[in-house]
């Protein structure tokens, strides 16, 4: 994950809760912080659990205050720059409850809870973006699975997160031009005092450790997740790990958001047993891919954080120039096996499976990567090319994984996809590859569900334009260099960043996904896109305006 050390945070909301968790992972990250929350006292102890985590009273910043309140908001901002110059990360994270049905709940609440979660962080950030600008730095909104999906007695709730999630978006295309970056964490139930506050339903002990048992149940991970869940969310979206990512609406729920109405009960009887994912031995078998672009990247980024390699790819010379990086990255040779290889052919998957477990005994994380491309409009592309492309693209991934599935499950391992934005968005002239893509985000998400009750994890990645090899290989239409340059050049205008991406983007992407910083994470789709996704159709030349 990349560094935040001496960077500058104001976190609102930070007297507890998830607020809390976020100062204190940033705080072991060396940043220095502006925490600001209503309860002065509870804001103290936070400073204090900062200091323990490693930095000195110098370096925080206590504002006491509420946001609801002008001259608050003017407070917080105003203090952070007369005591650091600088403001690099915003986390709105206050934010209340009520527990009324839309039908009745009072004007008066009605008020309190917009005015909280909603335009009291969209008139601090009017404040802060100035100076965000100025740093080139980003913005980190606490929203809720309930801005995503309608949950009963908490109708007005889930309005003001979906409002929250829409500010996300909109405002990651607003502020892209200037290069900062919008990103939302969504939770499911988190462990915190919320529910607890005079506005909730559970002060009372019992009652509410029986709330958490019920939510537990409702989560495919089997769990309830934990301020820290959010915490290492939130410090991998404010840092430049995430450089290409804006406008990501980043569930961190357990896998609840993919569980469709009246299919949860039986996502529940699955499995009696719950487990929980342990990194141990940090193993990345890798299918086809490795042997150049985002495969290539993905190696080596594993590599540096010390995991064990299995690299497969067509093509034999390139793996051992990837092998080659690999160990220039930290690896020695013992700890990196090639297996060269087709993953279309059912003996080069097993080959992969099999060759693994007799060098390593145990599997821990799978990355579907391996992809191709024909560029054909639907009405023209032949049977031929249909079925290379989806064998390729999804079948080849379906068959893989099947045979690795018992040694994840074992290890309590996990799997990262290589999707695309053409999973979600339809593009002109490519329609089978984004029906491959969009195959892919729905396996990932099915996956995740069926293998949840076993403690293993699945994710993918949906990136935009990467540099890489793909468009360029026989069936890509860019093999002309000159041609592929200008390529580039046009696809960067069309990503609000300003920017395509690059391998690297994507393996801290993968990376975070395949650890343990992000346990509480699955059946996701995270958007490697400069804000790609954000962008509605007949608006992007506006945005690039």
């Amino acid at each position: 994950m990349g560094s935040l050390r001496g960077r500058v945070a104001i976190i609102t909301g930070a007297s507890s809760g998830i607020g809390e968790g976020v100062a204190i992972k940033f705080a072991q990250l060396g940043c220095r912080l502006a925490i600001s929350g209503r309860n002065e006292d509870n804001l103290k102890r936070v400073n204090g659990l900062c200091r323990e985590a490693g930095l000195n009273q110098d370096q925080i910043l206590n504002i006491a205050g509420d946001i609801d309140k002008d001259e608050d908001r003017r407070s917080i901002v105003q203090n952070t720059i007369d005591k650091y110059g600088e403001i690099n990360v915003l986390v709105n994270n206050a934010g209340m409850i009520h527990y009324n049905r839309i039908s009745d709940i009072t004007e008066e609440k009605y008020d309190e809870i917009f005015n909280t979660n909603v335009k009291s962080h969209v008139l601090l950030t009017q404040l802060v973006m100035p100076h965000l600008i100025k740093s080139k730095g980003n913005i980190v909104n606490t929203s809720s699975i309930c801005g995503q999906r309608a949950m009963p007695e908490v109708g007005v709730y889930c309005m003001t997160k979906a409002s929250m999630d829409m500010f996300t978006q909109c405002l990651a295309l607003e502020m892209a031009p200037h290069g900062v970056r919008v990103n939302a964490i969504n939770p499911g139930t988190i462990v915190s005092n919320i529910a607890r506050r005079p506005w909730g339903v559970y002060q009372d002990e019992e009652l509410y450790q029986k709330f958490l048992e019920k939510q537990a149940s409702g989560h495919p991970l089997g769990r309830v997740g934990q301020p820290e869940d959010c915490a290492e969310a939130v410090a991998f979206l404010a840092s430049d790990s995430a450089s290409f990512i804006t406008g990501q609406i980043m569930f961190l729920d357990g896998g609840r958001h993919c569980v469709s109405a009246g299919v949860a009960t039986a996502v529940k009887k699955c499995d009696d047993k719950r487990f929980f994912f342990c990194w141990c031995c940090c193993l990345h078998l890798q299918s086809t891919g490795a042997s150049s672009g985002i495969g290539e990247g993905v190696a080596i980024k594993f590599a540096q954080l010390g995991c064990r390699l299995v690299i497969s790819g067509r093509n034999e010379d390139n793996l051992k120039r990837v092998n080659g990086l690999c160990r220039e990255a930290g690896l020695n040779q013992d700890q990196i096996l090639n297996i060269a290889g087709d993953i279309n052919k059912e003996g080069d998957r097993r080959s992969i499976v099999q060759k693994t477990i007799d060098k390593y005994g145990e599997i821990n994380v799978l990355v579907n990567n391996a992809g191709m491309n024909h560029f054909n409009r639907i009405s023209d592309i032949t049977e031929e090319k249909y079925d290379e492309i989806f064998n390729t693209n999804v079948k080849s991934h379906v068959l893989l994984t099947q045979l690795v599935i018992p040694h994840l499950i074992k290890s309590k391992g996990n799997i990262v996809n290589t999707s695309s934005i053409c999973g979600q968005r339809a593009m002109p002239e490519v329609g089978v590859y984004c029906m491959t893509k969009a195959s892919m985000d729905m396996f990932t998400q099915c996956l995740a569900l069926e293998m949840a009750p076993h403690g293993v994890r699945v994710n993918a990645i949906n990136p935009g334009t990467i540099v890489s090899n793909i468009a360029r290989r026989p069936w890509g239409a860019y093999q002309d260099e000159e041609l592929y340059r200008k390529f580039l050049e046009k696809q960067a205008s069309g990503h609000p960043l300003g920017r395509v991406g690059q391998p690297e983007d994507c393996a801290e992407a993968v990376a975070f996904l395949a650890s343990d910083s992000a346990s509480f994470i699955t059946g996701q789709i995270m958007f490697l896109d400069g804000g790609r996704h954000c962008v509605s159709a007949g608006v992007a030349t506006a945005v690039k305006k």
